[in-house]
């Protein structure tokens, strides 16, 4: 938890600081946005100062001094530690600012069990095996026609011949048929 300055030094220069909201029966955020406000200026503290001492952003900090609190975050929890973090830093009680904003929060129940995303659609196991099959067929029907078109074009077209070719036949010439020679006579 950082030290807390402001309060040390209000405490340091006996400076009273107002520890209830100026209309205390009232309550409001304008109040409390207000007193946040009044003391961080009665301690002559500037925005970037106090940005800097608890890592809150600026626009965060002056969100609460106009009492806009819900404006600081959607979530409940950061939303009151900011505020928490803050009065605290400023050396206010917790409890009437605390009740100021939970008397005006808006019911956060339903919003957090609410899903941000619509779940994704389920999905049926049975649709995969579906397409899986479809694949396959589909596969099979590929070859088979590849097959076949590959089988007609070699075939003869119906109705025409083959030509009158005959076998080839290799013919050799009687001289060659003799007797080359004998081992002997290569030998010499």
């Amino acid at each position: 938890m950082p030290v807390n300055y402001p309060a040390i030094v209000a405490n340091q220069l006996q400076l009273r600081l107002p520890r209830t909201p100026s209309t205390a029966t009232e309550n409001t955020l304008a109040d409390a946005g207000e007193l946040l406000r009044t003391t961080r200026e009665q301690l002559g503290l500037s925005l970037v100062e106090v940005n800097r001492d608890l890592r809150i952003s600026r626009t965060q900090l002056a969100y609460m001094e106009a009492g806009k609190f819900e404006r600081i975050s959607t979530v409940p929890a950061l939303r009151d530690g900011h505020v928490r973090t803050y009065a605290l830093y400023l050396g206010l009680e917790l409890q009437p600012i605390m009740d100021a904003i939970h008397s005006h929060a808006v019911d956060d129940t339903a919003a957090e069990h609410e899903p941000l995303y619509p779940p994704p659609p389920r999905r049926n196991p049975l649709s995969y095996v579906m397409m899986g099959v479809s694949l396959v067929i589909l596969v099979i029907l590929v070859m088979a026609w590849d097959r076949l078109s590959t089988v007609e074009a070699y075939l003869p077209a119906d109705g025409v011949e083959a030509a009158g070719l005959e076998s080839p036949t290799a013919t050799v010439p009687s001289s060659s048929l003799q007797r080359i020679g004998t081992q002997s006579e290569f030998s010499e």
